[in-house]
């Protein structure tokens, strides 16, 4: 995740790119074997159509690369700005948090020493009119308002730390809420790139199907440079179905298809 170490511990939270056309630039990463599927497509076709160095093939095919590639962008785009848009959410609930606590506490603050110079100022009064007059009993009064103001404190210390846990309890809180919205987001991913891997598998080996029976039937092509496209196909659809594996995180263990022997 896009989390950076923060002045004074902690971390802060920078918003991950969540571009559609940054996530096709990366699925579609020129010289990968994507790309390289789409060169061999463009060959088969433009074999069929008799024009074997035409660049528009090649072209057509590229386009069919990023038509099949832009989809699964826009669900990876959608997800990461989901994910942006929730710790963007709790980063302003969490401010939200620090400001109520701070204005309490001042308020607290503000509460207990008015009182405490209130309790203060009736204290000196009675230790003077106990001077004065010299009574047992104002002096005990006075020692009662001592003690008083000492609990005064004490109950000021204790709200003060239950105001401070109740916080950090909602940080915390926040915090486990935000972790699972990201866990969920990842689940729903996980499972797009399952259904996307199948879909992928099954369009490359039709793809690939169609090369080997239109390359292996074009009676036109010499025996031995039929062989070696058909031997070439056959690496391109092993290396396809690698970087399948490697994206979903799957394993695919088919046998690849066997270069037909044709005669000359």
């Amino acid at each position: 995740m896009a989390y950076s170490a923060a002045n004074g511990g902690g971390s802060t939270w920078t918003p991950e790119d969540d571009k559609v056309d940054s996530e096709v630039s990366r699925i579609t990463s020129a010289g990968g074997p994507l790309m390289q599927q789409a060169k061999t497509d463009g060959l088969a076709t433009a074999q069929r159509r008799g024009l074997l160095n035409s660049s528009m093939a090649v072209g057509a095919a590229q386009s069919s690369v990023l038509a099949a590639a832009l989809p699964m962008a826009q669900q990876n785009a959608q997800q990461t700005a989901a994910k942006n848009l929730s710790s963007q959410d709790y980063g302003q609930n969490r401010g939200l948090q620090e400001q109520k606590f701070g204005y309490d506490k001042d308020l607290s603050d503000q509460a207990f020493r008015q009182q405490q110079q209130l309790s203060e100022q009736e204290y000196q009064h009675q230790l003077g009119t106990i001077d004065s007059q010299g009574n047992w009993n104002s002096r005990l009064q006075v020692e009662k308002a001592g003690q008083d103001a000492s609990l005064s404190h004490q109950d000021y210390q204790q709200k003060t730390v239950l105001a401070d846990q109740d916080y950090r309890q909602k940080v915390g809180l926040l915090q486990i809420d935000n972790a699972s919205k990201e866990k969920i987001a990842g689940w729903n991913v996980s499972q797009y790139e399952k259904e996307r891997a199948m879909s992928a598998v099954t369009s490359m080996e039709q793809l690939y199907a169609s090369q080997f029976s239109a390359l292996a039937n074009n009676t036109d092509l010499p025996a031995e440079t039929r062989n070696a496209y058909l031997q070439h196909i056959a690496s391109l659809r092993d290396s396809s179905l690698n970087l399948v594996e490697q994206m979903y995180g799957i394993n695919l263990n088919w046998a690849s298809p066997a270069a037909p022997t044709t005669a000359g």
